[in-house]
């Protein structure tokens, strides 16, 4: 079965979750950089999943589309914040049907390690965002102890797919380290870079520190030089400087599809 298909149809609802200390990331980057824009400026949470970022992001702008690929994860997170003004589009990362130089930020939390072409995806976020628009993305971090108990298992199963949490058994999680995501996104300028989770990645085989991840994140380690580059997860907020070249040119401009939505 392909990746995606997996991920719209058969994939669990775990499989769209996200740590919930990751929150507070997003939240210090989105106060960064929310008086550069208008409050209707246009945000793209591209692999929303189950919606874990839009009461966050509500709090910032008001203009927000929840995109994913999975139409069953999109209404379950369509219930649960009804009461945020938000558009759901189905959609994939690496084809979107946004038009060129159109969403002024996109967010993508925990979903590159999931798309069977990174660069395509992250191509894709460069040709929508308009210039100086920015991107915010979270990544898991291999970059560490447990990274290696991870080769060990993909190794063994002759493909990419272990994770801690069991989640993604049927699907595939990217072996992702710092410098995999900074060669991706090399077009970009990066602002600010972030580590956190750090013990799980070094404790993982002690049981009693696994209960602990998300309660004791140590976000305030993931900002020093070295160290954010070992944690569990790694953050990045970078920005489309200029207009460049386009990508994947003939491509015809279209707003989001009509039989996409919710």
């Amino acid at each position: 079965m392909p990746i995606e298909e997996y991920y719209a149809k058969e994939a669990p609802l775990e499989a769209h979750m996200s740590a919930p200390f990751q929150q507070r990331v997003l939240g210090k980057y989105m106060e960064k950089i929310r008086r550069l824009f208008t409050h209707n400026a246009l945000v793209l949470d591209i692999g929303s999943g189950l919606g874990y970022n839009l009461n966050t992001l509500h709090k910032h702008f008001s203009n927000i589309v929840a995109a994913d690929i999975s139409l069953r994860a999109l209404k379950h997170s369509k219930e649960e914040h009804a009461r945020l003004k938000i558009n759901y589009v189905v959609c994939d990362i690496q084809n979107m049907p946004f038009k060129d130089n159109s969403v002024d930020i996109v967010v993508c939390t925990e979903t590159l390690e999931h798309v069977p072409d990174m660069q395509r995806a992250i191509n894709e976020c460069y040709r929508i965002l308009k210039e100086s628009g920015y991107i915010f993305i979270s990544t898991p971090n291999y970059n560490n102890l447990i990274g290696l108990k991870k080769k060990l298992e993909d190794k063994k199963a002759k493909r990419e797919y272990w994770e801690p949490w069991g989640g993604h058994i049927g699907g595939m999680e990217r072996h992702m380290t710092p410098r995999k995501l900074h060669n991706a996104l090399k077009k970009f300028k990066i602002i600010y870079t972030q580590g956190g989770g750090y013990l799980l990645p070094w404790t993982f085989f002690m049981p009693f520190f696994k209960k602990y991840h998300n309660k004791f994140p140590l976000l305030s380690l993931g900002i020093f030089p070295i160290i954010k580059y070992v944690g569990m997860q790694y953050f990045v907020l970078a920005q489309k400087e200029k207009t460049r070249s386009k990508y994947r040119k003939g491509r015809k401009n279209g707003s989001v599809c009509n039989n996409s939505n919710i």
